[in-house]
């Protein structure tokens, strides 16, 4: 069985490619497809012991034969079938060898959106004629649906004296997932109806969250929003001051430099020129005093 194995994920490379960082995925995704199929090809094989499958070899074919026909599988195959039979159809559903998150998604493409917890239950614990799989998925499903009216009841009870307008629900109302885990539990990780899309709905456990909670979670989400409008508010203050000191400053350069001209500092030599007049007066005297000494 690991050589057939090891043949398909050599074809499947051939035939596929994925980016490096995604070996480890693909290989482990790929693994647990091959498995679900090859038990899948087992049993079908097991029902017809006169006729061997076309991709089966002859050794390998009159082995497996050898190991079903021993009284050692025959018994255990005896006491599987009576737990089987114990749960009242528990295990049965009807999807075939197809994982149920294949049929989620399938459901998905074809609405366009996630169905339903109830339309996907439907799809897969009721026959085509509308009929249940067994007692004990018609039975959890009732369960379910009691629980739900349960708890639909008491998240629309309004608090005695106010305005049905301005009062709020007592209780949140949990998801349909939610109310199923809490009507069915869990067991060794798995919960019953859900099969493979388990961990990708994630429900929570336990499905209900208590007033104290509800109360918790407001009192932060208004704590958040008070802070959040303080921050805008210290921003703006913040704003507003920058924006006066730019002003500020810019009259203050404007002051300055008109003090500079009023001085001579701006526009002009630093050092006065002498005034024309005054040098020909001094020019004049000189002259004067020339004519007099000569006489």
């Amino acid at each position: 069985m690991e050589l057939v194995a090891e043949l398909w994920q050599e074809n499947f490379k051939k035939r596929f490619t994925w980016p490096p960082t995604l070996n480890d995925m693909v290989r482990r995704n790929f693994e647990k497809r091959s498995a679900a199929k090859m038990s899948q090809l087992m049993q079908d094989a097991r029902k017809d012991l006169e006729n061997k499958p076309t991709w089966m070899g002859e050794r390998m074919w009159e082995q497996l034969k050898a190991i079903w026909n021993s009284s050692n599988f025959q018994k255990k195959s005896e006491i599987n079938k009576r737990n089987r039979n114990s749960m009242d159809g528990a295990s049965l559903h009807t999807g075939g060898s197809i994982p149920h998150r294949v049929l989620w998604k399938k459901m998905k493409e074809t609405k366009g959106e996630d169905p339903t917890f109830s339309d996907f239950y439907f799809r897969t614990h009721r026959t085509k004629d509308k009929n249940w799989v067994g007692i004990h998925a018609e039975s959890a499903y009732e369960k379910f649906e009691n629980k739900k009216i349960e708890l639909s009841s008491e998240a629309s009870t309004f608090v005695p004296g106010e305005d049905e307008a301005d009062s709020q629900p007592t209780k949140v109302m949990p998801s349909d997932i939610d109310i199923w885990v809490d009507v069915v539990g869990r067991k060794k990780g798995r919960i019953f109806g859900l099969g493979s899309i388990a961990k990708t709905l994630n429900p929570n456990q336990p499905s209900m969250r208590s007033d104290s909670e509800v109360d918790a979670l407001r009192s932060q989400v208004h704590a958040l929003n008070e802070s959040l409008q303080k921050q805008e508010q210290e921003k703006l203050l913040m704003k507003q001051q920058l924006q006066r000191q730019e002003k500020e400053m810019a009259e203050t350069n404007r002051n300055l430099t008109f003090l500079m001209q009023h001085l001579g500092f701006v526009g002009s030599s630093s050092r006065p020129s002498s005034s024309p007049q005054l040098n020909d007066e001094t020019d004049e005297d000189s002259e004067d005093v020339g004519s007099d000494h000569i006489e």
